[in-house]
């Protein structure tokens, strides 16, 4: 992730990991990372892929319109994509 978070000038908050389908929203790897967004602690979070998010694309707008409610973005490595739009100071 650091050279995807130099270039997007952001600095690693945290890590998370979790084993689990990716099907659901209540998923404790996703809480942590939520909650983070939510605390202030993250500006982005950046993933592998969009599917380490959720597997179910139908989910996505949810778990994107709740980092951009707390002003964070959705970044994917894989695809170059960013969903959602920091405050940039």
């Amino acid at each position: 992730p650091d050279g995807v978070c130099r270039q997007e000038g952001l600095a690693v908050a945290g890590i998370t990991t979790e084993y689990g389908n990716g099907l659901t929203l209540d998923r404790l790897g996703l809480k942590e990372v939520t909650d983070a967004v939510k605390d202030g602690k993250a500006e982005a979070v950046l993933v592998k892929n969009l599917s380490r998010i959720v597997r179910s694309y139908l989910l996505m707008p949810e778990v994107v319109k709740t980092l951009n409610q707390y002003g964070a973005e959705l970044i994917s490595a894989d695809e170059g994509v960013s969903l959602g739009q920091r405050e940039h100071f």
